[in-house]
């Protein structure tokens, strides 16, 4: 699903902006408000802005049949429809702006700092001890154990020291 969202966010301009299409909001089975906090979890800043609704404009039917030409009533009913369409008040409709806002660390270096004051070289604590330092470990020293006197290879030790 959030590959999808991706592919189709691709497709705009982030940077300027855009607002979210029903086909975005269809995908993720989301409202305009939970898809708002989910693009700001994915790093999207969400400006919320209200503008008139517009609603499509509904022609009255110019043909009219004899049944309909006939009645008095009819040419009344639609002049009232009109009135009403004209006299209501226009509805405000909530829509987001998202561009693209990725959010630093609050202790991360900017970009021109980064990799200054670093030390070159090797780096250090790794590797043998040198001279000086003190070998830590978590397991205590090995003890040797006595060498068995009917080994062969205790003779041969033997032979090797003198």
């Amino acid at each position: 699903m959030l590959e999808r969202l991706a592919d189709m966010i691709r497709g705009q301009d982030t940077r300027a902006g855009f607002e979210a299409n029903p086909d975005m909001l269809s995908i993720t089975g989301l409202t305009l408000e939970q898809f708002a906090n989910l693009m700001e979890g994915l790093g999207y800043k969400a400006e919320k802005g209200e503008r008139p609704k517009v609603k499509p404009v509904q022609t009255p039917d110019v043909a009219l049949t004899e049944d309909t030409a006939t009645d008095a009533e009819a040419p009344a009913e639609a002049t009232e429809v009109d009135a009403t369409l004209e006299a209501d008040v226009p509805e405000v409709e909530v829509y987001y702006t998202f561009t693209w806002a990725p959010r630093r660390k609050p202790n991360a270096p900017r970009n021109d700092a980064r990799g200054k004051g670093k030390p070159k070289g090797k780096p250090r604590g790794k590797g043998k001890p040198t001279e000086g330092q003190k070998k830590f470990s978590a397991r205590p020293p090995k003890q040797e154990k006595p060498i068995d006197p009917d080994n062969p290879f205790a003779a041969l030790l033997a032979l090797k020291g003198k």
